[in-house]
């Protein structure tokens, strides 16, 4: 039984008259010399897919695509290899066991056609330009996943054009990604957006991750003028996971026909900044079981509620920026109508702070929030469950509370008057963290007090002392003094 390899070579002989229908190893003219790439030395895997998602057999029909050919070039001639051509509708090839292509360094790019007569290239399917095949060493490769788009019309304004070819490319970490790198971060294909008038997603100009770049040569794709770029690094469902800055160019000189755009790097650098001008947000919360009210918080001793956004990788929540504020009887909070977020998916949390900034509790949001473009983003609440307060919780709210190492303060002592006259109770010994911003007195009867803090060295001397009046209705579960007339 002949070899794979010997019967192709034997069929592209029986096949040469320039009248065959269904050419085998060399299709065109122009690829008529040159040495073929077809070999034994690599096995190929290739996995394709389209950008809406719709499974290949519909998206294929849908387009009347029959198959996509794998182009292989060697110094500049162009190799159409019949083992290279498969159906649309597949999805996915594996030749293993058999080896499809000599060891070597090709330039490749695919091709879209509607039947397998030459010259039925669509050009209005993109399929991710060329790029440099480098299958020097080893027995298989799998290629980078195939993303296919349909390309629109170009529309008055719009950056597109016959004048430029443009080349980008990106790292994570600082190194070429690899698959590994890209699912890390959750990275499957990167978009370069363009905006002439408004923004403009090309298909041609969305790749996957792993494939680290893009070079349209030979292909212009945009017309000469001033145009802005930004890298949108995107997910499975095609939302950001990050997004770079917008950069304006200038690409109007006569006789320019080529563009590299800046690069990019993904890595968790410390520098993450969530703050835009492209879309607000609003957060919600429940306390105790139900909805959020001035009873139910003051019974939690919840006083506000701050909203913090993280990386989306950030899983320790270490490195969050802070988005607002908002009292916590309210139950929600809205950034306003003015943009306060970059394009981006970040992770959510919401803190319970009593009335002097102390957490009482944080709680995450469970989905990620995904800004994809200008508008408002509402998270899905948050359960904040915090056991009641049982008595009256007297906040320290002085203007210049002294740090616990100033002045050789190292404990801290108060009392409790009535205003009636005489001392209720009072403690004396504890240090500044143990004292804290916040006095419970868990038996209080209704009326007016007065309460004093004083700090002391270590030998009991007062180096502070500040006193502050308050009332108690029977019915506030949080009390916040705020008026401290501090003495040396």
């Amino acid at each position: 039984m002949p070899s794979r390899r010997e019967d192709g070579v034997r069929q592209g002989m029986m096949l040469a008259a320039w009248t065959i229908a269904v050419p085998m190893i060399v299709t065109l003219s122009a690829c008529a010399t040159g040495e073929s790439p077809l070999g034994e030395d690599v096995s190929l895997g290739i996995t394709w897919t389209n950008f809406e998602r719709h499974r290949m057999e519909l998206w294929c029909g849908r387009y009347s695509i029959d198959e996509l050919q794998l182009v292989v070039a060697i110094d500049g001639h162009e190799h159409r290899l019949d083992e290279l051509r498969f159906p649309c509708a597949d999805g996915r090839y594996d030749s293993r066991p058999y080896g499809v292509l000599k060891h070597g360094v090709y330039r490749a790019w695919w091709e879209a056609h509607e039947d397998r007569l030459i010259g039925s290239h669509r050009t209005d399917i993109t399929t991710g330009g060329r790029f440099e095949l480098d299958i020097t060493e080893g027995v298989h490769r799998d290629l980078p996943r195939l993303f296919l788009g349909v390309e629109a019309e170009p529309v008055a304004g719009d950056p597109r054009g016959d004048d430029l070819s443009i080349e980008g490319s990106w790292t994570i970490e600082g190194m070429a990604p690899t698959s590994e790198a890209c699912a890390r971060y959750g990275i499957e294909s990167v978009q370069l957006r363009l905006w002439g008038d408004d923004a403009v997603d090309l298909p041609s100009l969305r790749l996957p991750c792993e494939r680290g770049g893009f070079d349209t040569r030979p292909e212009a794709v945009l017309r000469l003028g001033t145009h802005s770029f930004a890298w949108r690094f995107l997910d499975e469902r095609g939302d950001p996971v990050a997004t770079g800055e917008r950069v304006e160019a200038d690409l109007g000189a006569p006789g320019l026909t080529h563009f590299v755009v800046e690069p990019m790097d993904i890595d968790d650098a410390p520098d993450f900044d969530p703050l835009g001008d492209v879309a607000s947000i609003g957060t919600s919360w429940r306390v105790n079981g139900g909805g959020a009210s001035v009873y139910s918080c003051e019974h939690a001793g919840i006083d506000r509620v701050r909203t913090i956004l993280y990386h989306r990788r950030d899983t320790a929540r270490t490195n969050g920026v802070e988005i607002g504020e908002a009292p916590c009887g309210v139950g929600m909070f809205h950034s306003g109508p003015v943009p306060v977020l970059a394009e981006g998916t970040y992770a959510v949390s919401l803190v319970a702070l009593t009335a002097s900034g102390r957490p009482l509790q944080t709680r995450n949001v469970r989905d990620p929030l995904v800004v994809g473009g200008s508008g408002h983003y509402p998270a899905p609440p948050v359960w904040f469950d915090l056991e009641p307060i049982e008595g009256v919780v007297v906040e320290l709210g002085w203007p210049t509370h002294p740090d616990c190492s100033t002045g050789g303060v190292e404990t801290i002592s108060w009392w409790l008057d009535s205003a009636a006259g005489g001392e209720l109770m009072s403690a004396v010994g504890g240090t500044c963290e143990e004292v804290g911003n916040e006095l419970l007195f868990e038996s209080l009867g209704v009326g007016d007090y007065r309460l004093t803090v004083s700090g002391h060295s270590s030998d009991l001397s007062m180096r502070w002392v500040g006193s502050c009046p308050f009332a108690y209705d029977g019915r506030e579960h949080i009390i916040h003094c705020s008026s401290w007339p501090m003495e040396p």
